[in-house]
């Protein structure tokens, strides 16, 4: 007997054990592979170690007190889920809320997910794939005492003989129509070698949930299954990319995943390339300062790569340079961050000639537009170009404007300047008059924002402006159908969140996979005032397979 036990325990993946209430009829146990601490069968030295908890499905044990905090998802948000971290292995316990416990049948496989159930999925490695691979596993417990177990094959799920221990305490009757059920919980205890993980190792996470409704075998009709949706965003299982970051005790978005703090360091000259002394280099946001030594170089230890910040360089005779170190691109610093500056010195008489073109999504390369650079103006020919040389004194935009047109100021880079040369602007965007103005949210405590959009040359613009403050814990959702397809949540439709932390989220509905934020040329630039905000978003045609 013991070596035919060992050897379904190889090919099943799993041992378990089953609690129930007294009324529990005992024939719906799986004997094949139960295991309590007290079996005398095969409690002797060397061949059972009991775990930190007592696997009973049940939340009693103090280290309970010591767990994660809860997650809430599933059937209208009836199942919690908890994690704590063991010395040797995970735990995991749900709890679920089902007046009317169900399951197809008595066995493991398809019968597991097709029943009351709770789904796991762990990405060990944290890697992040877009499918699943050797790495990331899958663990489905039905409420019947049956499990399916599987990892990852480059693309698809395959079984795995990985071992655990799991219990599951019910408080009702499976499959009885005339008894009103209150639910059932789940305990279970993965060993950190089966995951060839360690204790402190951050993991990628998502849940699953299935709610039978009836007796009968058809998806959406007879189950139900339901995800994980955190912070806004669905974690889906077939999608480790999107799955949760567990780190220490706590859940975070990939994006969000706390990064090291890292330097900020540069050189400040003027434009003859001479090192620009005791310039005054600010972080803002963060109210750090400091001063550029006899070489022009400043330097910040220990800054937070977690928030975007303003770095502001100035000094009298010169022309201040501000610019916004994207919380993007600090996080992507593995340990230093650096961005020199070139900051105009105007008691040296320097000019510059900016060139340019004016172009209208609709209407082409546009005549006659009146450009503004430092007291200077010029208007652009019929090729919608223009040439201007001008000083380059304490203000440094170019103001582009016509009638029957939308007005732009456009701040010109320090860093692109070519003193007594040729600094070319590049194309830029004159819009027409933006779209009707619109209002949303303002509901419930939500911020309520003014919103208008443009047709650019590239893509849409939206700017949203709200009067009170934006929560970095909240995002503006916008719903694209592409084509105006009308045909509900398929492949054409998108949702993006702009989030107020200036992180972007892509949604693509219908199992489509054009969610890759840094491929998307999508946008954000999100300013916070003390009562309001200002957020300005991109999203190009290409993205959204539009002109």
């Amino acid at each position: 007997m013991k070596k035919l036990l060992i050897v379904l325990l190889l090919i099943t993946g799993s041992f378990g054990l089953f609690a129930c209430d007294d009324s529990t009829d005992t024939s719906l146990f799986d004997f094949r592979f139960t295991k309590t601490p007290g079996d005398t069968m095969f409690d002797f030295d060397g061949n059972y170690t009991p775990p930190e908890l007592v696997i009973d499905g049940r939340d009693d044990d103090e280290q309970w007190q010591l767990a994660s905090p809860a997650i809430v998802y599933g059937h209208d948000n009836r199942v919690t889920v908890r994690f704590y971290r063991g010395e040797t292995a995970l735990f995991v316990f749900w709890d679920v809320q089902d007046e009317n416990l169900l399951t197809r049948g008595f066995n493991d496989g398809d019968d597991v997910n097709r029943g009351d159930s709770v789904e796991l999925y762990i990405d060990v490695r944290n890697d992040g794939t877009s499918r699943p691979n050797e790495d990331d596993v899958q663990i489905n417990i039905g409420v019947h005492g049956y499990t399916r177990i599987l990892r990852g094959m480059g693309g698809s799920w395959g079984s795995w003989n990985g071992l655990l221990d799991y219990a599951i305490h019910i408080d009702g009757v499976i499959n009885d129509p005339d008894v009103s059920d209150n639910g059932y919980t789940v305990e279970l205890m993965i060993p950190y070698a089966q995951l060839g993980m360690e204790r402190d190792d951050d993991i990628g996470i998502a849940l699953g949930h299935v709610n039978k409704v009836d007796i009968g075998n058809t998806p959406g009709v007879d189950y139900e299954w339901y995800g994980w949706v955190h912070q806004g965003t669905f974690v889906d299982p077939q999608n480790p990319s999107t799955y949760v970051v567990f780190r220490g005790n706590a859940f975070y978005a990939r994006d969000d995943v706390p990064k090291d703090p890292i330097a900020v360091t540069g050189t400040v000259t003027n434009q003859d390339g001479e090192p620009v002394v005791e310039a005054l280099v600010s972080l803002v946001e963060a109210g750090r300062q400091t001063t550029t030594d006899a070489t022009g170089l400043y330097h910040f230890a220990e800054v937070d790569p977690n928030e975007s910040v303003t770095l502001r360089v100035e000094k009298t005779d010169h022309i201040t340079y501000e610019t916004v170190l994207q919380r993007q691109v600090l996080r992507a610093a593995t340990e230093v961050f650096t961005r020199n500056v070139q900051l105009i010195d105007t008691t040296i008489s320097a000019q510059s000639t900016f060139v340019g073109t004016i172009e209208n999504v609709l209407e082409g390369k546009l005549e006659g537009v009146r450009i503004e650079i430092a007291g200077q103006e010029t208007f652009t020919d019929a090729n919608g170009q223009f040439s201007l040389t001008a000083y380059l004194g304490t203000e440094l935009t170019v103001m582009v404007s016509k009638s029957e047109y939308h007005t732009v100021s456009y701040p010109i880079d320090l860093g692109i300047i070519i003193v007594a040369g040729t600094t070319d602007l590049g194309t830029l965007s004159l819009p027409n008059v933006p779209s009707q103005l619109f209002y949303f949210g303002g509901q419930r405590g939500i911020t309520g924002f003014d919103t208008i959009v443009y047709r650019e040359l590239e893509g849409f613009r939206f700017i949203f402006e709200a009067d009170r403050t934006f929560p970095l814990s909240a995002h503006i959702e916008l719903f694209v159908d592409v084509g105006a397809s009308f045909a509900g949540r398929d492949q054409t439709n998108y949702r993006l969140d702009f989030r107020a932390n200036g992180t972007i989220n892509i949604i693509h509905f219908g199992g489509g996979t054009n969610t890759d934020v840094q491929a998307s040329g999508i946008t954000l630039d999100v300013s916070h005032a003390a009562e309001g905000a200002w957020v300005s978003a991109f999203v190009p045609y290409d993205f959204l397979g539009v002109e």
